[in-house]
């Protein structure tokens, strides 16, 4: 039941406690008792957050919305943008782009088929059509946005032109 606040999320965590005397860096996370239980340090162009719980245990043993926010938060914090976002949590999805194009993957390791809206980054480029090189149900592309259908225990491989 170990709670942290991060910045304004209640995060929870587990596995380990670890309460921090700040001697460099500034302090972003408290346990209930007031003690600092997060610092951010910065070093040269390079960042890092030292957090002492695991708020990947907590997460695992109970999502909280605070949990979520903050671990949606971190693209934000480490200056990364997103280049997928999937409206439905329990898919995955994940792009590939090289030398033979961009590719986007969608795992479903329910039983049930699911379906989704994948809006795709601006930074990926602009794509005018999908093309399905795996799965049962065609995806459809508007505007950045493709929605998708993944059978239980499948996947969609769609590649993105």
């Amino acid at each position: 039941e170990l709670e942290i606040n991060m910045s304004g999320y209640s995060v929870r965590g587990g596995l380990f406690l670890q309460k921090y005397k700040v001697t460099h860096g500034t302090p972003v996370g408290w346990y209930e008792d007031g003690s600092v239980a997060a610092v951010e340090a910065r070093y040269g162009k390079g960042k890092t957050m030292l957090i002492g719980t695991f708020p990947g245990c907590g997460y695992f043993n109970g999502s909280t919305q605070g949990s979520k926010a903050f671990f949606a938060s971190l693209l934000d914090w480490a200056g990364v943008t997103q280049l997928v976002k999937c409206s439905e949590p329990r898919l995955t999805a994940r792009i590939h782009a090289g030398e033979g194009g961009t590719y986007l993957w969608v795992t479903n390791p329910t039983r049930t088929t699911l379906q989704a809206r994948l809006a795709l980054s601006k930074e990926l480029g602009n794509f005018s059509k999908v093309k399905l090189l795996w799965g049962q149900y065609e995806p459809t592309l508007d505007d950045g946005v493709v929605d998708v259908l993944v059978g239980g225990l499948d996947a969609a491989v769609i590649k993105l032109v």
